[in-house]
């Protein structure tokens, strides 16, 4: 993405106006290669969070009182029961606060205003005045205040409730503005990169043969933080990250198809070797992030990425048995693994005899298709004919698996298919 336009706004300052502006302006600079590797939804919610205006926090527990006493000369002394005191309750505000005095009623905000050091923190304020203080007792005093308190807190909540509802507003109508113009834009590049593609046109510079390299890459891992939500911080693979992932265990794939006799070897006694050899090329080729994650064999076909208590990347192993067998294999995939809000996964079919390919990964298609948990499609650029399928956590409805099919056709040399 370009230099976007600078946000110059203060937290506590509306002016939706100058925000919205901002925001559009930000999201016609997102450039192609972001809108390729992610979700439009997430370059959303990252400019809304750059540029929308947050809803109002008032902190009544650190509200405080500053009396005052007018001043008086000698001459003016006034008279027993009419002597003046004036106290000021003070409310810290967080969030677009001066939107609070054009919502409220009059009289409930007697004053509003920026503090601290560089102007960024908000309060509100109302005097209160009183005299004949030595005519009354401190219990009734003190039950004065308390009424007074409870009435202010409870009219400054009804404004905010009021302010929250406008600035509520003014962020979806950002959300619907960025929609258009980033929908429109994905949308676009889309079409050209598949036109491409279908012309035979590459779109980077391609150099000959397979690779399966075995130069370390770097493990990105991206946080998405959801903490107004459920105040925990979710996680999940960068969308570049888990397209690369993916990539080699299709090179892998694809060595193995090229190379029978060697897949033969491989394939002597079980899935667990030929899911040894592929944990070997994933810990060859990505390093872990500082805290050391790496790619371990979980049972005797699951590869597995755990990170922050979570499985980030789940890969599975499996000769195909028949679209129950496969079905089997997502039930176990799904059932035994604490994913977060979007695991990716690759489940990859062995299919022993050629002649039997295209009737296998129909097959295979159609069982993830009608499994229990299956929820729609997703498209996969990188290769159009074999979408990715989005499945639910059976742990947690608003949690979702992103499911990558790869079948590789196997010829076992010794029984000449």
């Amino acid at each position: 993405m370009q230099q976007p336009p600078r946000n110059t706004k203060r937290e506590f300052e509306s002016d939706f106006g100058f925000r919205e502006d901002g925001a559009r302006k930000t999201a016609e600079l997102v450039d192609d290669e972001t809108l390729e590797d992610t979700d439009v939804d997430v370059v959303i919610g990252e400019i809304v969070k750059m540029w929308a205006a947050l809803p109002i926090e008032i902190h009544v527990d650190r509200m405080h009182a500053t009396p005052s006493w007018p001043k008086t000369t000698m001459a003016e002394i006034p008279p027993p029961g009419e002597r003046v005191v004036q106290v000021q309750l003070t409310i810290p505000c967080t969030g677009a606060a001066d939107l609070l005095i054009r919502v409220s009623d009059p009289g409930v905000i007697g004053s509003c205003g920026n503090t601290g050091l560089r102007g960024e923190r908000y309060e509100i304020h109302l005097t209160l005045t009183s005299k004949g203080l030595d005519q009354v007792t401190q219990q009734q005093f003190d039950e004065t205040i308390a009424n007074l308190k409870r009435q202010w807190v409870e009219k400054v909540n009804e404004a905010v409730g009021k302010a929250n509802n406008v600035i509520m507003e003014h962020q979806e109508r950002m959300r619907a503005q960025l929609s258009s113009i980033l929908e429109h834009k994905q949308r676009a590049s889309r079409m050209v990169r598949q036109s491409m593609r279908r012309a035979g046109i590459n779109l980077v510079p391609v150099e000959g043969g397979i690779e399966i390299a075995l130069r370390p890459a770097s493990l990105t891992l991206s946080h998405v933080d959801r903490s107004a939500a459920s105040g925990v911080p979710e996680y999940e693979l960068q969308e570049k990250i888990a397209a690369q992932l993916l990539g080699t265990i299709r090179s892998f794939a694809t060595a193995l198809e090229r190379l029978p006799e060697s897949a033969d070897a491989l394939l002597t006694s079980d899935e667990q070797t030929l899911r040894d050899f592929l944990l070997f090329i994933l810990n060859a080729n990505w390093d872990g992030t500082a805290t050391g994650e790496t790619f371990i064999g979980i049972g005797k076909s699951d590869i597995l990425l755990r990170w922050k208590d979570r499985d980030a990347f789940i890969a599975e192993c499996k000769l195909w048995e028949g679209e129950k067998g496969l079905q089997a294999a997502i039930d176990q995939l799904m059932g035994r693994y604490v994913v977060w809000r979007n695991t990716r996964a690759a489940l990859i079919i062995f299919i022993r005899d050629r002649k039997y390919m295209s009737e296998a990964m129909a097959k295979a298609q159609t069982a993830i298709r009608e499994h229990k948990l299956f929820l729609n499609l997703r498209e996969n650029l990188e290769h159009p004919d074999e979408p990715d399928y989005v499945l639910r956590s059976t742990s947690d409805p608003d949690r979702s698996v992103r499911l990558s099919l790869i079948t590789v056709p196997i010829t076992y040399m010794r029984t000449g298919a």
